[in-house]
């Protein structure tokens, strides 16, 4: 029940309201920032539950109330914005209540609120076209394209090992080489394939899809000679595979599939 409360009032926090938002980048335009909800909104909204409690709306609050519920029930990543759209619709009412009561006490202060609006979604709106666009290219998986379309139109490799590290490419992988759908249900559940000791994933001709984890390739390599010809597409961040660092004997980076910030999100390495 204490985890239940904490996820439920997390969800009414003022730093996730107001402030700082959904701490998953996909959910919001920044981390430190930007909350769900421009600062200027809490003027209206607060009039509008004092507008609801007035008239006696209380099937409005308690929806209000109510769409915390979902997300508050779940273990992880609280307050979570998706979990949490039930809630919109009375928010959106409940600060539409607020404005029509601004409106109703003072025309001048609408107009002052509404420059004040503008102004919040201006800089709201420059922010995310231009630094969240670098912020957020991780977790929007930007590289995942770029990574199959590598290993596809690469020939002359006995196999082609792709390791997202946090994630797995299968659906990348399905969709850039627009996979058969009815196909890909005749083949579930997929098969597990082992092309190093403890490395698994799915296979697609010579592509291997490692699951999600931490690998330390070169202990690997080390371990697993196998006299196969191996194109590695790694996502950057795995243990010991740092670019200033040079490769094994044998082992060669032949390119990088970088961020738009120019940082790495993957490493092309050919080896074996």
């Amino acid at each position: 029940w204490g985890t239940f409360i904490r996820n439920y009032a997390s969800a009414f926090s003022t730093e996730f309201l107001f402030i700082k938002g959904d701490q998953e980048l996909r959910h919001s335009p920044s981390k430190e920032n930007i909350g769900m909800l421009y600062l200027i909104e809490l003027v209206p909204l607060a009039f509008g539950v004092y507008v609801a409690f007035k008239n006696k709306n209380y099937w409005l609050i308690f929806w209000f109330l109510l769409g915390a519920v979902p997300g508050a029930m779940t273990r992880t990543d609280n307050p979570h914005a998706a979990r949490l759209f039930i809630m919109l619709p009375a928010l959106l009412y409940l600060i539409s209540l607020g404005m029509k009561f601004i409106y109703d006490k003072s025309r001048p202060l609408l107009y002052i609120y509404t420059f004040a609006l503008l102004y919040s979604s201006f800089l709201t709106f420059s922010y995310y076209f231009s630094v969240y666009r670098w912020e957020s290219a991780a977790p929007f998986q930007y590289g995942f394209d770029q990574a199959i379309k590598t290993a596809v139109s690469t020939a002359n490799y006995d196999r082609i090992i792709i390791d997202g590290r946090q994630d797995t490419l299968l659906m990348a992988y399905l969709f850039n080489t627009s996979f058969d759908p009815a196909k890909f249900q005749s083949m579930l559940p997929l098969q597990t394939y082992q092309p190093y000791s403890n490395v698994y994933g799915n296979k697609f001709g010579n592509i291997y899809l490692l699951f999600s984890g931490e690998r330390t390739w070169r202990t690997i390599w080390k371990d697993g000679e196998t006299g196969k010809k191996t194109l590695l597409i790694v996502a950057n961040g795995q243990p010991d595979l740092e670019l200033a660092k040079s490769l094994s004997s044998g082992i060669t980076r032949l390119s990088t599939i970088d961020y738009p910030d120019s940082s790495v999100a993957f490493q092309v390495i050919e080896g074996r």
